[in-house]
Formats: C-alpha cells, structure tokens, sequence
C-alpha cells in the first residue's frame, strides 16, 4: 500500500506535459510563450517576421492552446507547410500565412467552425483545399499571387464567402458554381480565355467581378441571368464587342471596358438608366458613342480617353448626372454639346483638335477642374469668369495670344497652366487672383508681368521660364520658382552692376524648397543664395559658373543638385557635409579632382560626373553604397577603383565610356543588382572569368577597345539583353556564341587584330619627363657629340657597345611598371642613362 501510495503522490507533483494529452499553456516552452499575446483577451500567436521555417509543434498539440487560440498570425517567414494538425485549433477565426512558401492549405481548415479569414497572398500554392466549401463561417479567402490553376468545383456551394481574392495566380479555367457565391470574385491577372458558361436563372448569386488583366476575347452566353451583379471589371483584355444582354443586368453600377479592342458601344447598354453609375471605356477604337447615352440617368462618371472618337451625340448635353467626364486623347474638334451638362465637377478634353470652348461654357455651373490643354486653341471666351466654383485651368500647349481679362471675376482660382503657348501679356489687374497658389506660364513670349503681380500672397509656385523677361517681382509666398531661359539683368545693390541675379533672392524669398535659374548666363551666384536655409532642389545648369560662392555649404537641406554645363574647375569642399543630397549632376565642366569628402555623401543615388578632367577616384569610393546611377564617361581616368566596389549594392547603372582604363576591376562582377554597363572606348584588354555572376546585367558594352578575346561566361549571363563587343581585337569566339545570340542582341562587327593601343595620359607623361631629362644640361642626353666624359675611352669595344644597350632597356621596364600601377600621382623622373665608363 505505501509502494501505491507514494507512486500516485508523484504522479500528481509531476507537471503536466507541453504537448499531447493533458497539456496545458503554463508547461510551453519560454520560445512559445513569447509569441503569445493575450492583451485584447483573447489567444493570439504571432510569428510574423521571424525566419521560421516551421511552426511549434505545440501550435497545434498543446490541447488548452488549440482549444483558445482565436488568432494566428505567421506572415512574412519562410514556411514550406502548415502542420495538418491545425484543425484541432478549434477556436481560431483568423489564419494569416501571407507571404511564406506555403504549397497548400490543409483540408483540416474546413472544419474549425468559427474561421471567418484565410490569408495566403504571396505563397506557391498550387490548389485550394476540395472541401473549402464546408467551412461554415468562412467570409473572407486571400489566394493571391500564388499558383493556382483554378477554383475548387464545388466552392459556389458555400454558404458564408463573401470575398475570394485569386488575383495574379495561372488560373486558365473557372468552375461554374462560381455564379452562386454571394460574393465578390477577383481573378483578375491571370489566364482566363472566357469565363464560365452561366447557369440556369434563379441561382446566380455573384455580386462582383473582376476579371481584368486577362485573355478574355469573348464574354458566354447567359449573362443576362446575372441579375445580382452590381461591379463588372473587364479591363485590360481582348474583347472586340459586347453583348446586347449586357443591357440586362438592372443592378449594375459599376462597368470597365477599359483597354480592349472596342469598336463600339451596343445601344442595349443605355437600358442601364436606373442603376450604372460608372462607365469607363477608354483605351480602345470608339469612334462614335451610342445616340441614347443621354437616357444614363444616374451615370456620374464617364471615362472615354484614348479613342478616335471626332464628335459626339447630338443629345449628349441631357445626360445631366454626370460629375466626372474625360474625353482626352481622342479627335474631337468641338464639345459644344457638352453646354447643359449642368452638375459636371470635372472636365478633361486634353488632346484633341479644338479649335475653341463653346461660348455657354458659362452653363456649367458646376465645374471645378478644366483641362483642355493640347489642343489648337486661340482665344478663351469671356465667360468662363462667370464659372464660380472653378479652381483648376489647365490651357496649356495651345495657341493662345491672351487671357480673358474676367479670368478671377468672381471665381477662386488655385491652380492656373497656360505654359507652351504664345501669351504675349497677362491679365492687367493680377488681384483678382488672390488665392492663386500656382501659376504656371513657361514657355510663352512674355517680356514683363503685371506690376501688382507680387500681391499674390497665396502663390507658392511660379513657374516664368523660357520667356523674355528682363525683370521679376515675386511675392514672398513662394516655395517653388523657375526663372530658366530668361534674358534677366536684374538690379543687385552694387551700381552698374546688372549681371547677375537679385541679390535678395535669399532675403526676400526665404521660403523656398525649389529654384531653377539655368541658361541663363549667370557667371557668378548671388552670395544670398546661401540664405535659402530651407531649399531642396537647385539648377544652375547651362550658366557660366567658374565658381560658387563661399557659404554654398549653408544649404543643408538640398537634395537635388544640377550644375551641368558651367565653367566650374572645383566643386566646393564642404560639399560632402550634404547628408540629404540624393541627385547630383556635375557633367560638362573642368573638374579635375573628385575630393575624398564627396564619399560622405550616404544618401547619394545619381551621380553624373561626365566630361570633366578626372584623373581619378578616391579608394574607398565604394563607401557610396546608395548609388543607383554612376555616370564617369569621358574622363580621363586611368582605372576604376578596385578597393571594394563591390559594396556599391544598390548600383543599376555604370557608365565609365571614354576614359583610358585598362582592366576591370576584381570585384567588379560582384555588382549583382547592375544592369546597364558601359565601359566602351577604353583600353580594356580582358574581362574577369566569374562576369557571369551579374546575374540582373541587361546592357553591356566593351565597344572600342583592345579585347583580344571574350571568356565563355559571358554568355552564361542569365539577364543579357545586349551585348556590344564591337571594334576590338578579337581574333575568335567562343563555340557558346550561339548560344548567346540567341537571348541577346550581339555587335561584333569591326574586329581588327593589329589595332594600335591608343596613347594613354600616363604614357604621355612619361614621354614628356624622358624627353626633359634628356634636355638636361649634364645629361647624356643634352651633351654636345664634340663633349667627352671623363675617363672614356675613344675606342668602341664590346663593353661599349653593351652599355649603350642599357639605358632603353632601363627606360622600357620602367615604362611598362607605371602603366600597370594605380596612378598615384606624377611618375617619378627618368634616371640618366648609364654609360661605360673607363
């Protein structure tokens, strides 16, 4: 008895178990535990974003777990399978696997009772689970981006889905139980041909669908009994007409024909006229809209750009509900019918062929947004003053020569665009237009703005370039101006000093994030530019800038800097205290240093230092590893660097063409991201074996330079789209060629094998320095023939004849060491040949 007796006592002080019967919560493992979060009063694991491979064992065989486990959430992992066990997980309601590697839901999942969501975007599953249908309070299935082929055939038989999303997948075929779902259906992105034949009337449920992004040609027979559908998305297709019975579908409020191949618009589609509220049509071959559009009595938006339509219905002004209208990009040479259309908000009929604006455009009362540009225009009419509510005027690229003068009568105008056009004057009384903040009217013929111009106060962007104004007053409001291509000769405090710009640009437009002041052949920058604490973009391109002034360090804030085309010899040395400047662009000047402290630059993403006079690169240049865009053409630099550039991980762009480097460097192929490289007119003489491991390259050129031969793994590149290895010395081709021809575009044309090594700037140096030495007083080189060294013998023996040999000798060995070193500087100078002495 006392054997029995203490056996069962320890039975009971033993704990009880993590898994399988009996287990309970308190006895997981600490690595469990703290994935556990019950702060809102219920169970909810959460392994998002951990790196698992595989979920706990106890998830699913703790038995107190499973039982009060309403939320799981493993998202962002590297998960290959869901245990089979999660059916025991009776409680949950949620189940989210979003981007994993799952290959398949188990089927267990049909039967936990109260599961209303299953997410499982951006895995590899291949099919849902047959049974799916059973899950009795399932609402909601996110398959997206993944590989399934279809739909479960019985899921029309569901009860409770509400939403199946099984977007961007290879479906090519759907079941046709799908009409039955009281839900919204989203296949769009995939390979669907057709959709499925519709079933007998009475038992189509299906609320919305959206099958755009697909291969549909036709629509089936039977549409006429989806009398339930409210959103129909047909969009980016190939459908070359539509039904009649589509006319049918008396709850339909939503329809995308965008991006097919229409020709036309079946008349049945105005039978729509109590439920369409939206149409979108454009992006395909309407070249005439149906006649009883008008009858669309509730249609609020209507979207018919890019097509070839060149008038419109003669009733088209009754359709009196719409809000929204966008006619661009057709051929329409008037819109008079549009005069009646008394609610629309938003007009756009860019891109067409007007020639003028009706005259009762005064009768859209309503319009807030006009965009009209890019048309033949020539004068806008008076009335448009009258439109109250109108805040948006777009008329640029047009013909006009004047504004109307009612233009801000009595409206509260935000935004106006009259760029690309002939305006010749703006509007006398610039008042009116009180609560302008952007004005727009670049590229005209303006040789001055109204003097109450600077009253504007709400105007926070100007935009004046490419006129013929001597002279600007803007007002202080403003954070964004652009004055390129002006002949401006503005007064600074100096007297008779009118070449250079405002001098109180810094003081009186301190505000402003964004100014451009290129070609407009500044040669100097005003010092208060420095007092534009707060600007972020500047370009100064196509001046005459030698120099910039000596507090340009002031502007912290700047992230995009365009110098381009000036006359600069020196950027300025604080340049690389610029911890925001992500676009740089010094092309075209007289650079002749690139300074160690442009390496500082951490958020540098374009760099453009072409054609300029660099010799070369600082070592740890790799230290710029935000670079996308490097562009180092026509320099004259003699290598790249080769201390870990590598480390350049986001490059996708090298452009080092015409410079005299003459080797790639080691590391070079280990610029996985690269894809455009262009290292033509060099001195290349070889290409690294292991080139093959820039697996994104798309573009490479080796053009013009000395290759004697191309290594096999060339073509093994994976992404190669073209290949230029064009003049170079190339005797033979790998037998993998072909192979290589055959993904790639391949220039090998001009091969010449006794091609001259150009000469390089180091080469010349040395010439130089050996010529010098030569014409030194002393040296053998500058003595006169009659001159003897003392001690030397006049008769010429063997020894002679040996020691005069040596001197070339000496100069060639020296010759050939410089040019395969990093130029670290001036090479050292020639030693005097040595001669046989006595």
């Amino acid at each position: 008895m006392s054997r029995r007796s203490g056996s069962s006592r320890r039975d009971k002080d033993k704990p009880p178990p993590p898994k399988g019967p009996g287990s309970v919560i308190k006895s997981l493992p600490r690595t469990v535990l703290q994935f556990m979060d019950t702060s809102d009063g219920h169970i909810r694991m959460n392994f998002s974003t951990c790196n698992m491979k595989a979920l706990p064992e106890e998830v699913c065989e703790n038995e107190e777990l499973a039982m009060k486990t309403k939320y799981l959430d493993a998202q962002n992992n590297r998960l290959r399978r869901l245990p089979k066990g999660i059916g025991r997980l009776e409680s949950l309601r949620s189940l989210d696997v979003t981007n994993n590697t799952v290959r398949a839901i188990p089927g267990s999942v049909s039967k936990l009772k109260y599961l209303t969501s299953i997410e499982a975007s951006t895995n590899q599953i291949k099919s849902l689970p047959k049974t799916i249908h059973k899950a009795s309070a399932l609402t909601t299935v996110n398959a997206s981006g993944n590989k399934l082929k279809t739909l479960p055939k019985n899921i029309g038989s569901s009860t409770s889905i509400t939403y199946i999303d099984a977007s961007s997948n290879t479906i090519k075929t759907l079941p046709k139980s799908i009409y039955k779902l009281h839900s919204s259906v989203n296949v769009s992105n995939n390979q669907l041909r057709t959709l499925p034949a519709v079933l007998a009337k009475g038992t189509c449920s299906i609320n919305v669908i959206d099958a755009s992004r697909n291969l549909i040609h036709t629509l089936p027979e039977g549409l006429d009994k989806l009398q339930r559908l409210v959103s129909l998305n047909l969009s980016h297709n190939q459908l070359d007409c539509i039904p009649p019975t589509i006319g049918t579908l008396r709850y339909l409020e939503f329809l995308d024909l965008s991006h097919n191949q229409l020709d036309f618009l079946p008349e049945d589609i105005c039978n729509l006229r109590h439920c369409l509220v939206t149409l979108h049509a454009s992006h395909n071959r309407l070249t005439q809209l149906p006649d009883q559009i008008h009858n669309l009595r509730k249609i609020h938006v209507l979207d018919f750009s890019e097509n070839k339509l060149t008038s419109l219905p003669a009733k088209f002004g009754k359709t009196d509900s719409v809000v929204s209208l966008d006619l661009s990009h057709n051929q329409l040479k008037s819109v008079d019918r549009l005069i009646g259309m008394g609610k629309l908000e938003s007009l756009n009929a860019s891109h067409n062929i007007l020639a003028s604006l009706p005259e009762g455009i005064g009768t859209l009362v309503s319009l807030r947004v006009l965009d009209v540009a890019h048309n033949e225009i020539k004068e806008m009419p008076a009335k448009i003053g009258g439109l109250r509510l109108l805040k948006v005027v777009d008329v640029s690229h047009n013909k006009l020569e004047t504004l109307p003068d009612t233009l801000g009568d009595d409206q509260l105008l935000s935004r106006l665009n009259a760029s690309h056009n002939a305006l010749v004057a703006l509007p006398t009384n610039m008042r009116k237009l009180r609560t302008l903040d952007s004005l727009d009217v670049s590229r005209n013929k303006l040789e001055a703005l109204p003097e109450p111009f600077h009253f504007l106060r709400s105007l926070s962007f100007l935009d004046v370039s490419d006129n013929k104004l001597p002279v600007l007053t803007a007002p202080r409001s403003l954070t964004c101006l652009k004055v390129a291509g002006n002949p401006l000769r503005l007064p600074t405090r100096v007297a008779g000093d009118n070449k250079s710009l405002i001098v109180r640009i810094g003081d009186d437009l301190r505000s402003l994030t964004e100014l451009d002041i290129s070609n407009i052949e500044l040669t100097t920058l005003p010092t208060t530019i420095c007092n534009l604490r707060f600007l972020e973009k500047f370009n100064a391109r196509n001046n005459k800038l030698s120099s910039l002034p000596p507090n340009f360090h002031r502007l912290r804030q700047l992230q995009h800097l365009d110098l381009a085309h000036n006359e600069l010899t020196a950027l300025p040395p604080k340049l690389g205290d610029f911890a925001y400047l992500s676009h740089l662009d010094t092309s075209n000047n007289q650079v002749d240093e690139f300074m160690p402290s442009l390496v500082k630059l951490r958020s540098l993403q374009y760099l453009n230092f072409s054609n300029n006079k660099l010799t070369s690169l600082p070592d740890n240049f790799g230290t710029l590893s935000q670079l996308t865009t490097l562009d180092l053409s026509a320099n004259q630099l003699p290598e790249l660097p080769n201390d870990r550039i590598d480390i350049l991980a986001s490059l996708l762009v090298l452009n080092a063409s015409g410079n005299q480097v003459t080797a790639i460097p080691m590391d070079m192929p280990y610029l996985y991201r690269i894809q455009v490289l262009n290292l033509s007119a060099n001195v290349i003489k070889a290409l690294p074996g292991d080139i093959w491991r820039m697996k994104s390259l798309t573009t490479l050129d080796l053009s013009d330079n000395m290759l004697e031969g191309i290594p096999e793994s060339v073509t093994k590149l994976p992404s190669i789209k073209s290949v230029d290895i064009s003049n170079n010395k190339i005797r033979s081709f790998p037998k993998t060629m072909e192979k290589l021809r055959q993904k790639a575009s391949v220039n090998t044309s001009d091969q010449d094998p006794n091609k001259k090594e150009p000469e390089t700037l180091l080469a010349k140096k040395l010439e130089e320095e050996k010529k010098a030495e030569k014409a030194k007083p002393g040296s053998a080189g500058g003595r006169p023939k009659s001159a003897k060294r003392p001690g030397a013998k006049a008769g010429k023996g063997k020894k002679g004849a040996a020691a005069k040999k040596e001197p070339s000798a000496s100069v060639n060995i020296a010759l050939t060491e410089n040019m395969g070193t990093q130029d670290t500087g001036p090479p050292q100078a020639m030693p005097a040949p040595l001669e046989a002495t006595a």
